[in-house]
């Protein structure tokens, strides 16, 4: 399983702090859209194909900053 480096929990972290309440962030690579909602970010265009576990791997770190990274079809569950 993918763990992440020190760089990689303080860049999402970074990122997070500075996205506002709605915010978004394309993940440059895929195209795939992010929303910041509380303390989630939320993938918003699930139909991406996301061949560099973009997704996958934000939701690992994630889970090392206190924040969940969910899909939109998962935000009513949370």
């Amino acid at each position: 399983m993918w763990e992440p480096v020190k760089s990689d929990i303080a860049w999402l972290d970074k990122l997070f702090s500075m996205l506002k309440e709605g915010g978004k962030w394309i993940a440059p690579i895929t195209g795939q859209v992010f929303e910041k909602k509380g303390k989630s970010l939320i993938l918003v265009n699930e139909g991406i194909p996301d061949s560099s576990l973009i997704f996958e791997r934000s939701k690992i770190i994630g889970s090392k900053i206190g924040i969940s990274v969910i899909k939109k079809s998962e935000e009513e569950h949370e």
